[in-house]
C-alpha cells in the first residue's frame, strides 16, 4: 500500500519527465545529434519504469489536444508495445478491467475468486481482446503474437487466478484464432497459440526448428540407439492438455474445436482410453484429454455412420476371406485386417454402435442399403457365415422399422435383392437368422400397406424430417448434462436455424422456457446467444416472447437474483427495438404497466424482506459475540490507516452508495428500479403511439416524482434514469412531428413549463453531477422544441409552399378563388 501510494505521489513527476525526454528525443527543430542522445535518454527512462504507471501516464498524455501530434504520436508507439513487456499483457488487462466504465459502482471480488482488484466484466473484456489482438503497424503480427504468446500461457497456467485465465483464453480465442487472417493453420495466430500445444500431443507435427514455448529438456547431442526416445517430456505434455481444455472450454466457438482438435484426434484418443491408468496417470492426462474428445464427437456426430460404414465394410471382407468366400467385392480402403484381434476390435465397435447410436447409423441410408444388397447377393452365390448376415439382417432391420422408411426410398434393383434373398434365407435352415429374415420379408411386404391412406399423404416431407432431426440434435446439445459451451453454442445456433427458417417443428413455449433457464446461468457469450434468439423468435411470436421474459424480469416469486433479473431486462430491450414498429397492442401495453410497477416505489417483496431480516439478527448475533470475546478486527484497521482522508471518504461514499442500491425492508432493488424506467424510455422512443397517452403520461408523472421525491446519494443513477425518460419522451413527440404521425396527446405549454421548472431546480440543487447535467441538456431539449413546435414539420413543409399551416390562417394553397358554396369563382389574370 505504501509502494502504491509513493507511485501515485511521484506520477507527476515521472509524467513530466517522460515529456521532456520525449521532447529532447522526437523534436523535429533538434539537431540529429541531439534527438540521437534525446532518444537513448528516453528509452533507457522507459526501460526503468514500471510497466503498470507506464500504462497511466502514456493513456492520459496521448489524449487529444494534450500533446502535439509530432510527441503524441511516438508516444503512442511506445505504448502499444508495453504488452511485449514481461508483464505487459496482465498490466493492460488489469489496467482495462479497472477504468472500463461497466465496471463503475461495483465493488471488488474477494480474494478467493481470483479476481485481482476489479470485476471482470464481458464489456471490458472485449476492449482488452481488441487490444491485445491488434497488431501494431511498426512490427509484424507473427512476432506481435509470439512475443506476448508467452504470457498468455502463463496466464492459462493460472498465474493471475482461474477467472484471469478463463478471459486469456477468450481472448486468443475469439480476438486472435477467431480472425482468418490470424486463426488459420499456418497464420501468424496459429502458429503462436495453437501450434505449440499439438506438436506436444502430436510430435510429428514439429518442425524441425525447436519450439521455445515448451520448456522441454535439452536435446542431447549424442543418441544412443540402445536407448528409449522421448518424444515429448510429461511435464509439457501435461501442460499442453491442460492449456487445450482451456481454450477449448472457454470459448463457445464449433468452429474452433473442430480446427484446432482436428490434427490431434487420435492422440486424444489414444490418451482417453488409457488401461487402468494410475490415479495421478489419469488426473494429468486422461481426464484433459478425454473431455476433449467426447466435446469434439458430441459437436460432430454426424462422422459416427462414415466410421461405422468404414468399420462394416472391412469386418465383412476379413469374415468373407475366413469363411473361404471369394466372390464377395467390397471396395475398401488398403488395409489389412487378417488379425484376429483387429477382427475383435471391429466386431465390439460395431456391436456398441449398433446398441448405442442406431439412428445415427442410418443416416448414410443409400450407402447402407447398396452394402446390405451387395452381401446378401454374394451370400447368394456362395453361402456366408451365420454372424455376417445375423449383423446384416439386424442393420435391414433398423432401416424398415426407421420412423421415415418408405418402400418407395429403395432402389427398385437393390429392393429386388433383398426381397429374394429374405425369402430363401428364410426358407432354408439356418436357425435364428431364418426366422428374422421371414420376419423381416412380411414386415417389408406390408410396411406401405398397413398404413392408412390419410397417414401417407400427412407423410412428414424430407423438410420435417431433416428439422425435427435438427431440432432433436439441438436439444440434445443445450440440456445434455455437463456440455461445455463450445456444445452449447452449436445448439444454439442449429435452433436459431430452425427459428430463421420458421419451421413448424418448434415447440415456440418449450423453447422460450428452455433460453429462459439458460438466460439464469452466469456465462456471457451463450447468454449472448441466447438473448439473440430471443429476439429472432420475438419476430413472429412477440407476445409468448415478451410475456416470457416479463415474468422473470418481474420475478413475483423472489427466486431469482438482482444480476439475473438484469439480463432479462437486457433482453426485453433488444426485444423492443427489434420489434421497432410493430411493438404495440397487448405487448406494448403489459411491457409499460411491468416497467412502471418496478420502477415505482410500491415495489414490495416480502421474501426478500424476511431474508433481510434473518440476515441482520445474525450479524448482530456475530457482532455481540465478537464484543463478548474481545475480537477485533486488525486487518480493516491497519487498512485505515494506510488509507489517505481522501481515499477513505471516497470509499465511505462509494461503500454507502452500493449499499443503498440494494432492497430495503422488502423494497424493490434501486439498480432494478433504473433498469425498468431505461426500459420504459427506450420503449417510448421506440413507438410512443403504441405504448399509449395513458402510460406515456404514467411514465412521465414517475419521472417527476422521482426527481422530486428521491434526492437521496445513492439513488443517483435512478434519477439519471428518470431525466432520460423525459428526455425520451421530447425525442418521440419530435419524431412523431417530423413524421406526420398523428399522436392524439402531446405535451402542452403548462406541462412544458412544469417539467422545466423541476428540471431547472434538480440541475442547481441536485448532489450528483450527471444528474445535473442530464438536467441542463433536458431543459435545453425542451426549450429547442417548445420553438420548433410552432414551425411547420418538415413533411409539412415539403408537402405544400407559403404559409398554409400556420393556426389560424385559412390559405388556399392553389390559388383558386371560391364562392360561398364551394364553387371555384372565374379568375381576372393579366396577359400581354
Amino acid at each position: 500500500m505504501a509502494d502504491s501510494a509513493k507511485s501515485q505521489q511521484s506520477q507527476p513527476k515521472i509524467t513530466q519527465d517522460i515529456v521532456d525526454a520525449a521532447k529532447k528525443a522526437f523534436d523535429p527543430s533538434a539537431s540529429q545529434e541531439s534527438r540521437r542522445d534525446g532518444l537513448r535518454e528516453y528509452n533507457e527512462l522507459i526501460e526503468r519504469t514500471q510497466t503498470w504507471i507506464l500504462i497511466h501516464v502514456l493513456n492520459a498524455l496521448i489524449k487529444p489536444n494534450v500533446l502535439p501530434p509530432w510527441l503524441r504520436e511516438p508516444l503512442m508507439r511506445t505504448l502499444t508495445q508495453l504488452p511485449l513487456r514481461p508483464d505487459g499483457v496482465r498490466a493492460t488487462m488489469e489496467f482495462v478491467f479497472a477504468v472500463h466504465p461497466s465496471n463503475t459502482g461495483k465493488p471488488a471480488e474477494d480474494a478467493a475468486s481470483g479476481k485481482q482488484g476489479a470485476a471482470i466484466t464481458h464489456e471490458a473484456v472485449a476492449v482488452a481482446t481488441k487490444l491485445l489482438s491488434s497488431v501494431p503497424a511498426t512490427m509484424g503480427a507473427q512476432q506481435w503474437f509470439e512475443g506476448i504468446s508467452g504470457q498468455l500461457f502463463a496466464l492459462f497456467d493460472g498465474e493471475a487466478g482461474p477467472d484471469v485465465a478463463k478471459t486469456a483464453a477468450q481472448i486468443v480465442g475469439f480476438g486472435i484464432l477467431g480472425k482468418k487472417q490470424f486463426g488459420a493453420p499456418g497464420a501468424p495466430g496459429w502458429n503462436a497459440f495453437v501450434q505449440p500445444l499439438i506438436e506436444a500431443i502430436n510430435p510429428s507435427l514439429k518442425s524441425f526448428k525447436k519450439d521455445p514455448s515448451l520448456d522441454s529438456d535439452d536435446v542431447e547431442e549424442v543418441v544412443e540407439l540402445g536407448r528409449e526416445k522421448v518424444l515429448v517430456a510429461a511435464s509439457d505434455l501435461e501442460r499442453a492438455l491442460k492449456r487445450l481444455e482451456l481454450l477449448i472450454m472457454s470459448n463457445p466457438s464449433p468452429g474452433l474445436c473442430k480446427r484446432v482438435l482436428k490434427p490431434v484426434r487420435l492422440q486424444l484418443w489414444a490418451l482417453a482410453s488409457w488401461i487402468n491408468p494410475s490415479r495421478e496417470t489419469d488426473s494429468r492426462f486422461c481426464r484433459p484429454a478425454r473431455i476433449l474428445v467426447q466435446t469434439h464427437f458430441r459437436l460432430f456426430g454426424d462422422e459416427v455412420s462414415s466410421v461405422f460404414l468404414y468399420l462394416l465394410r472391412r469386418w465383412i471382407q476379413s469374415a468373407g476371406k475366413q469363411s473361404g468366400g471369394s466372390i464377395i467385392q467390397v471396395v475398401t480402403q488398403e488395409e489389412d485386417a487378417s488379425s484376429t484381434v483387429q477382427d475383435l476390435v471391429d466386431v465390439t465397435l460395431l456391436q456398441k454402435f449398433m446398441d448405442k447410436a442406431p439412428e445415427k447409423l442410418i443416416s448414410h441410408f443409400d450407402q447402407l442399403l447398396e452394402l446390405i444388397s451387395h452381401v446378401l447377393r454374394a451370400d447368394s452365390q456362395a453361402p456366408l457365415g451365420d454372424d455376417i448376415i445375423a449383423v446384416v439382417l439386424s442393420l435391414l432391420n433398423l432401416v424398415i422399422t426407421a420412423p421415415t422408411f418408405q418402400k418407395s426410398d429403395i432402389n427398385p434393383a437393390e429392393l429386388e435383392v433383398v426381397e429374394e434373398a429374405l425369402a430363401r434365407i428364410g426358407r432354408e435352415d439356418r436357425g435364428e437368422a431364418s426366422t428374422t429374415a421371414n420376419n423381416l420379408s412380411m414386415l417389408l411386404k406390408y410396411r406401405d400397406d398397413v398404413e392408412k391412406p390419410d397417414d401417407k399423404t400427412a407423410a412428414p416431407t424430407a423438410r420435417q424430417i431433416e428439422d425435427r432431426r435438427t431440432y432433436n440434435l439441438a436439444m440434445n446439445y443445450i440440456t445434455g448434462d455437463g456440455n461445455p459451451p463450445p456444445v452449447v453454442s452449436e445448439g444454439l445456433n442449429l435452433l436459431s436455424s430452425l427459428i430463421v427458417a420458421e419451421s413448424p417443428i418448434l415447440d415456440i413455449a418449450a423453447v422460450t422456457v428452455l433460453m429462459s433457464n439458460l438466460l439464469k446461468e452466469n456465462e456471457d457469450f451463450i447468454n449472448l446467444r441466447v438473448i439473440k434468439i430471443f429476439t429472432l423468435l420475438a419476430n413472429k411470436h412477440p407476445r409468448a416472447t415478451m410475456q416470457e421474459l416479463l415474468d422473470n424480469y418481474l420475478d413475483a416469486q423472489e427466486r431469482l437474483n438482482t444480476d439475473t433479473r438484469l439480463r432479462f431486462g437486457e433482453a426485453i430491450l433488444q426485444v423492443i427495438e427489434r420489434l421497432g414498429e410493430t411493438f404495440t397492442g397487448e405487448v406494448a401495453q403489459n411491457t409499460g404497466e411491468t416497467m412502471l410497477s418496478i420502477a415505482s416505489r410500491r415495489g414490495y417483496r416480502p421474501k426478500t424482506m424476511a431474508k433481510q431480516a434473518r440476515e441482520e439478527r445474525l450479524n448482530e448475533l456475530k457482532r455481540k459475540k465478537a464484543e463478548a470475546s474481545g475480537e477485533v478486527d486488525d486487518d480493516i484497521d491497519m487498512e485505515d490507516e494506510e488509507e489517505t482522508p481522501e481515499q477513505a471518504a471516497n470509499k465511505e461514499i462509494l461503500a454507502q452508495i452500493v449499499q443503498g442500491w440494494e432492497s430495503k425492508r422488502g423494497s424493490e432493488d434501486v439498480r432494478m428500479r433504473t433498469s425498468a424506467l431505461s426500459i420504459f424510455g427506450n420503449a417510448m422512443e421506440t413507438n410512443i403511439i403504441g405504448m399509449g397517452p395513458t402510460l406515456v403520461s404514467a411514465g412521465v408523472d414517475l419521472s417527476i416524482n422521482v426527481l422530486a421525491m428521491e434526492p437521496e446519494l445513492e439513488k443517483g443513477i435512478l434519477r439519471r434514469a428518470a431525466i432520460l425518460v423525459i428526455l425520451s419522451f421530447v425525442r418521440a413527440l419530435d419524431k412523431a412531428k417530423e413524421s406526420g404521425q398523428k399522436l392524439g396527446f402531446g405535451l402542452t405549454d403548462q406541462s412544458r413549463e412544469d417539467i422545466q421548472r423541476t428540471l431547472e431546480y434538480i440541475a442547481a440543487t441536485d448532489n450528483d453531477g450527471l444528474v445535473q447535467q442530464h438536467a441542463r441538456d433536458v431543459v435545453e431539449s425542451l426549450e429547442n422544441w417548445g420553438m420548433a413546435s410552432l414551425l411547420p414539420s418538415q413533411a409539412e413543409a415539403s408537402a405544400v409552399p407559403g404559409l398554409t399551416r400556420l393556426a389560424g390562417l385559412h390559405v388556399n394553397p392553389e390559388g383558386t378563388l371560391v364562392d360561398a358554396s364551394g364553387r371555384p369563382r372565374p379568375r381576372i389574370e393579366e396577359v400581354e
